[in-house]
């Protein structure tokens, strides 16, 4: 009711004073579009602009009602003010209680922020967007460098859990092989270069930039592809050693194979049969990698959606394998390969099963190995990302983009797959280095998902059986890939929204970014659910933007 009577009380102080400007002797002449009038007593002054009027009183001194009117319903798009020694004081109209209680924090500074202009790198990202136009590796959101914070946690996107305990170093590892494979797979030359000095840390930090922010390409590189192939093992942290052992492997893998497709097992079972305990610095690191291997085998052999039996047994034989009494004593190289022989057989089985969606390249690991699929091809792309600055990706990130498109059909993932895990892989990249850039692509990279048409239905048919498991509020909820990611991200946002001051104080630019990215996946949310979601969109937005100004 105060509030009421306040604007009550504006609105009558504002016809006094245009009444006494008008009739002051300040406007000579009042136009209407019936004719011109010196009187104000036909004249409807709750539509005109105060502005407008004052205006004319320093210029022509004639008032036109029409112009009038017309200023005054523009102004009315704008929030009406009332000065005070406080700033600036505004009247609106939202759903108090779904807005919650103001902002106990002063509002951040504004602030002028610089870009540095540099050419673009990155031809996978678009020039339409901010930042987009800039060179990722010098694109800044402001004068200092980014600062990681102690931000609240994204919520987990709730993948299946891997119960062979696989940990990320492990798929880390496998994503390098698998990549790797793909390679030469597809008949790429694999070169490995045995005379390799040993370098400090295994030779990790081998391709990465040198003190002057140059990057450091071996003379002896046999081209293009495998400067990035080494730029790309440094990324992943893998050995030279091990880099060498594994392409000679697949080297001579890829030479006797005569069969047609090849998936992740056929990989796994093609590395066990050749590298050998003795190939390893200690027996440590071989009993690790050969577990490793064994896991991936079972992520993907033991699902339920084929019979008991062949689970069973495919269970025994990797068993076997992870033995290392068993395997690298008691068995005879020729019970080594009779045991792989088997495995084979199994996964040669299961792939030969008849696709479910129709896909292009689809196989039986697609759908029955997702959640380790998935959490491959994320490693794959965090490797975009400079080990030695988590707020950059390297320079080379489009060429290496294009080297990891021959992985899809191995590990399942079509375009739209791609632009999604893409788009989450640099959202949490940026709630981790609050590097504003990165919020931009993952918001292009996220609008290509939300924008994309799929007239068979095909993919996202594939995409929606993408199941991920999570709890909110104490209960547990089943949801598509893609809808888990949207929540995931739509809350995160929320939480930040939710007291802009505290989280944006340090740098207000990204309240806008946030905002983006919220109304997106709400709106993708309201499209795409029920009546009572869209009502949770409607109620998310309130909370940010006033809906109605008084007038």
């Amino acid at each position: 009711m105060e509030g009421a009577s306040l604007l009550q009380r504006y609105r009558r102080d504002r016809r006094k004073l245009l009444e006494f400007l008008l009739s002051s002797g300040l406007i000579k002449e009042i136009r209407t579009p019936s004719g011109s009038t010196t009187s104000v007593s036909n004249v409807n002054l709750d539509a005109l602009s105060i502005d407008y009027v004052l205006e004319c009183i320093q210029s022509s001194h004639v008032v036109d009602v029409s112009i009038a009117s017309k200023k005054h319903r523009e102004e009315l798009q704008r929030p009406i003010t009332m000065q005070s020694h406080f700033g600036g004081s505004y009247f609106v109209l939202s759903g108090t209680e779904t807005a919650g209680s103001p902002p106990r924090r002063v509002p951040p500074p504004i602030v002028a922020y610089q870009f540095s202009n540099h050419s673009s790198i990155d031809s996978d990202l678009p020039s339409c967007l901010p930042g987009y136009e800039y060179g990722l590796k010098h694109a800044t959101s402001g004068s200092t460098k980014s600062v990681p914070r102690n931000r609240d946690h994204i919520p987990k996107i709730g993948l299946p859990t891997l119960h062979t305990g696989l940990s990320d170093d492990d798929l880390r590892e496998s994503a390098y092989e698998i990549i790797l494979a793909c390679m030469a797979l597809s008949g790429t030359g694999l070169h490995f270069n045995g005379s390799r000095k040993k370098e400090k840390n295994s030779g990790l930090l081998a391709g990465l930039r040198n003190k002057k922010g140059k990057r450091y390409l071996r003379s002896d590189s046999p081209g293009r592809l495998s400067q990035l192939i080494d730029i790309f093992r440094s990324q992943m942290q893998i050995s030279e050693a091990m880099d060498n052992l594994t392409r000679q492997r697949l080297a001579a893998f890829a030479a006797e194979r005569s069969w047609g497709h090849i998936d992740v097992p056929q990989i796994i079972l093609g590395l066990l049969n050749g590298v050998l305990k003795s190939d390893f610095q200690n027996e440590k690191s071989y009993i690790q990698w050969k577990r490793r291997q064994a896991n991936i085998l079972e992520e993907l052999l033991s699902s339920a959606e084929y019979v008991n039996d062949k689970k069973q047994s495919a269970e025994t034989l990797i068993e076997r394998i992870r033995n290392p009494e068993d395997w690298d004593t008691r068995m005879s190289p020729s019970e080594r390969y009779e045991v792989l022989s088997a495995i084979r057989h199994i996964a040669l089985t299961l792939s030969s099963m008849p696709p479910k969606y129709g896909i292009r390249g689809e196989n039986y690991y697609w759908s029955a190995g997702y959640q380790l699929n998935i959490r491959v091809y994320e490693k794959l792309l965090v490797g975009l990302f400079d080990i030695l600055e988590e707020d950059h990706l390297i320079e080379e990130a489009a060429e290496i983009l294009k080297l990891l498109k021959s992985s899809w059909s191995m590990l399942g993932i079509t375009q739209k797959l791609h632009n999604l895990i893409y788009a989450w892989v640099l959202f949490q990249q940026f709630v981790a280095t609050d590097e504003a850039v990165l919020l931009d692509y993952s918001i292009h990279e996220m609008l290509k998902v939300l924008s994309a048409e799929d007239e068979d239905h095909m993919e996202d048919k594939y995409i929606d059986d993408l199941l991920c498991f999570t709890t909110w509020n104490g209960c547990q909820t089943r949801s598509s890939f893609l809808q888990s990611a949207i929540f995931s991200i739509s809350i995160w946002c929320d939480s930040m929204l939710q007291d802009y001051h505290l989280h944006f104080a340090e740098k207000p630019h990204l309240l806008k970014e946030v905002m983006n990215m919220q109304l997106m996946v709400e709106a993708y949310s309201f499209d795409s659910c029920d009546k009572n979601k869209g009502i949770i969109l409607w109620n998310a937005i309130t909370k940010v933007l006033p809906l109605k100004w008084f007038h």
